[in-house]
């Protein structure tokens, strides 16, 4: 269990910002959390089932402790049990995995059961936890491009089967030169294919594009204290943007871009935000997606949208945030979690409402896809973007609660990987960064500095067609967990049954 912590560990200081970027490039990042996983696959050989489910615990609690290490901002009530369910999935990744290795041909059948427990724990409970899927780390390496042809379950399947075979070739004595041969081949293949694949999307006009970052005071914890500063801050940077654009030293933009949450206060109830958003269109001429907290359906909801606001009609298309964050924008069982904890209905008075459509809008003209914070890190809002039409990804996001930790850096990372797999640039807004200008092959276009107020204005390529990701992805990742549940509960039966016979 404590080699399995330590592999853990390792694998989580893969991700932002565990070792700097700077000091290890994303490669040897990359390269530290294969090694990770195949330690922990040679600790999982011929263990019972009890110790397996001790020892991907282990492991588990090592990843997360690191990767999801920002949430201690808000103390270790929302830490340490977070990261203990968590690892529940891993305690069940390694009861799956050893079954697997139980089995011939196990360096497939291995990574299929990792795609299973990553599927798993995205989705349960609540809409599931995605953070620190393996598959983001490809991103800025040569398994890069792989990401095109079926998302994040793709890139992880490729990650584990690398470890699979690293393990084959070194900690399996009985595997003779021509089986070792064979699996470096595998390897080689496998890495040098990731630059080979197409972009399989092409580009189809230009989009000026501007954002504003306002900046949050504090944490930006106090929503409705704090709420009309924060308007107030980007009604400032707009109008600081258009004077740019006035002096000609930034382009006109085709619309501007503000963050999640640069209005908590409902412009739709609120006459004063009204004048401030108008004001803010006006000044710049072209409009601007608004991100805003709504009131209703009901007297103790409200929603998270994003509302594009023009300056001669006003608002018009709204997108509602899909995925929410349990615990932060509702609480799930209500009645009961505030009995046991009565404190998080002050904290969380009312509970947001999920939309239920992509985030696709038209926005002077074009068609972009918007998403919503948390939205990014689910393979099914890009994709279901890209399936509408959207020719550019937009992320509206608030992490000023976790600035000065991996969140933003990591929720970048996810963003990267989303405009490689599904082939189109991303425009990022945040209230206090990090934010900035992503191009559709998943490289850094340019980048804000963080915790200011700032602004800038440039090109976008959009882009047309498809990538196999769009289509692909949900029918493989089945497909793969399908799999990996066949080989793990086969590889244990048989086990099983290799005993019985023993005795």
């Amino acid at each position: 269990m404590l080699l399995a912590l330590i592999a853990g560990v390792m694998a989580g200081a893969a991700f932002p910002p565990g070792i700097p970027s700077a000091t290890v490039p994303p490669t040897g990042l990359y390269a530290m959390a294969v090694v990770a996983v195949a330690v922990l696959l040679g600790l999982l050989r011929s263990v019972r089932g009890g110790q397996a489910l001790l020892i991907g615990f282990a492991f588990g609690v090592g990843l997360l402790g690191v990767a999801a290490r920002w949430l201690s901002v808000l103390g270790g009530i929302a830490v340490i049990p977070l990261v203990a369910f968590e690892a529940l999935f891993f305690a069940v990744g390694g009861w799956l995995l050893a079954g697997t290795l139980r089995l011939r041909g196990w360096v497939v059948w291995a990574p299929a059961a990792w795609v299973l427990m990553e599927a798993a724990r995205a989705r349960v409970p609540f809409g599931g936890f995605t953070w620190a899927r393996m598959g983001y780390l490809s991103v800025g390496t040569p398994m890069g491009g792989l990401a095109r042809l079926g998302a994040v379950p793709t890139s992880s399947f490729v990650l584990v089967l690398l470890a699979a075979l690293l393990l084959w070739c070194l900690g399996t004595p009985q595997v003779r030169l021509r089986g070792r041969a064979v699996a470096v081949v595998v390897a080689a293949v496998v890495v040098a294919a990731g630059p080979l694949i197409p972009a399989f999307t092409h580009g189809s006009g230009q989009a000026t594009v501007a954002l504003v970052q306002g900046s949050v005071p504090g944490k930006g914890l106090d929503f409705l204290g704090r709420a009309r500063t924060v308007t107030h801050n980007h009604l400032a940077g707009t109008q600081k943007l258009a004077a740019a654009v006035a002096a000609g030293t930034l382009p006109r933009p085709d619309f501007v871009v503000w963050p999640e949450n640069s209005t908590d206060i409902d412009p739709f109830a609120d006459q004063i935000t009204r004048h401030d958003i108008e004001t803010a269109v006006d000044a710049v001429g072209v409009p601007i997606l608004v991100g805003a907290v709504l009131d209703g359906p009901g007297p103790q909801n409200a929603r998270n949208v994003g509302i594009v606001w023009n300056p001669a009609t006003g608002p018009g298309q709204i997108y509602v945030k899909r995925h929410l964050v349990p615990f932060g924008e509702y609480v799930p069982m209500r009645s009961l979690v505030t009995r046991i904890v009565p404190w998080i209905a002050d904290y969380i008075p009312r509970d947001l409402v999920p939309g239920h459509r992509s985030g696709a809008l038209t926005i002077a003209g074009i068609r972009v896809g918007d998403m919503l914070c948390f939205d990014t890190a689910y393979d099914d809002s890009p994709r279901d973007d890209v399936r509408a039409g959207a020719r550019l990804l937009v992320v509206q996001t608030n992490n000023a609660t976790y600035t000065g930790t991996g969140q933003p850096d990591q929720q970048w990372q996810v963003t990267r990987f989303d405009a490689l797999a599904f082939g189109r640039a991303a425009v990022v807004a945040s209230t206090n960064g990090r934010s900035g200008l992503i191009g559709a092959d998943g490289h850094d276009l340019a980048t804000l500095p963080t915790v200011v107020q700032t602004y800038t204005s440039a090109p976008m390529q959009l882009r047309s067609g498809q990538t196999p990701a769009v289509w692909l992805a949900g029918w493989l990742e089945a497909g793969l967990a399908t799999v990996g549940a066949l080989a793990a509960a086969g590889g244990w039966w048989r086990g099983r049954r290799s005993r019985r016979a023993r005795s």
